[in-house]
């Protein structure tokens, strides 16, 4: 990634929190900070979905710091906070995650821990606060005129460090791990999809929190390479990759379900991106599978797995306490 002298500037200067940091994007932007020499960044998570392992490259560097907190205890928000420039709010409680049933939880992270990092970080003096914006991430805080805000909603984010039990799982490690186990996969959506692979997500951030048009602030703007692929030829893509490892994959067919397909509802604004924002993603869905789909190889499984065990421990667990 091409880092301005402008930006090189601004983030050595700074310090930066990235709540959710031990997740998919968060680690990815947490590392992305340091590697171009934040003054320290700071990462604030309860691990509820997130793990040490996404943290390892960077754990050690006498510039970051980790917090084991909670979005949804105010006094944790004022303290990840203190002495902070600037916010990247990704601790968020995601669809694809099995407690999201659970109601109660889901208002609490999405909306009143999102209240209480915005109310911490306006107190504390950040300069600008930029979110991870989905439909599970809302609120009225016009009241909050003072600070800065920014959100980026992101279409299908895929690449290294994928959970696929994450928020931002999508289609892709499902297909993965059906073809990995020599199943067929099948399409049960009939539209194209918007992707965008992990290096441009954090570019996103860069330019959401560095962003000088006095337009571009206190807004939302989509995020996604500006390519609509049909879910089918995605799973082309993948078997084509993954047979490079097994080549029993490159035998199996791609089956669509017609019967149990559902349209895919995706308006997306990139132009305002781009001419707003000045942010245009560099990796085509293609050019980002070949950067990442031997890390799918090699750890998908063994998220795989841990989600198995993970579960088997709850169950065990539920019979305890009956």
């Amino acid at each position: 990634m091409q880092r301005s002298q402008t930006q090189m500037e601004n983030i050595s200067r700074s310090a930066f929190l990235v709540t959710g940091g031990a997740g998919f994007i968060g680690s990815h932007i947490a590392e992305y900070l340091l590697k171009a020499g934040a003054r320290k960044v700071r990462v604030l998570d309860n691990l509820a979905t997130g793990h040490f392992r996404n943290m390892a490259c960077f754990a050690n560097d006498p510039r970051f710091e980790f917090t084991l907190g909670d979005i949804r205890d105010a006094d944790d928000c004022k303290a990840a906070c203190k002495e902070i420039d600037y916010v990247f709010h990704h601790a968020a409680w995601g669809t694809n995650t099995e407690l999201v049933k659970n109601t109660t939880i889901t208002q609490d992270v999405n909306v009143n821990g999102f209240f209480n990092m915005l109310v911490a970080a306006q107190e504390a003096g950040v300069k600008r606060f930029v979110y991870a914006a989905n439909d599970l991430v809302y609120g009225d805080h016009d009241q909050l005129h003072s600070m800065e805000t920014i959100g980026l909603r992101y279409h299908n984010v895929f690449g290294r460090r994928h959970d696929p039990h994450s928020v931002y799982a999508a289609v892709i490690p499902g297909y993965v791990s059906d073809m990995i186990a020599h199943k067929t996969p099948v399409i049960h959506e009939e539209d194209a999809c918007d992707f965008c692979y992990i290096e441009d997500a954090v570019q996103a951030n860069m330019a959401a929190v560095f962003a000088t048009r006095a337009d571009a602030i206190n807004q939302v703007y989509d995020i996604a390479y500006e390519e609509k692929v049909p879910l089918h030829q995605l799973a082309l893509y993948l078997r084509e990759f993954l047979s490079v490892f097994d080549q029993s994959i490159a035998d199996l067919e791609v089956q669509y379900d017609s019967e149990s397909a559902q349209p895919v509802f995706d308006a997306l604004n990139l132009e305002k991106t781009r001419e707003v924002l000045h942010f245009q993603p560099q990796f085509s869905l293609w050019n980002g599978l070949l950067q990442s789909v031997s890390w799918y190889w090699a750890y998908l499984p063994q998220f795989e797995l841990e989600a198995r065990q993970k579960k088997q421990r709850n169950l065990s667990s539920t019979s305890i306490s009956i």
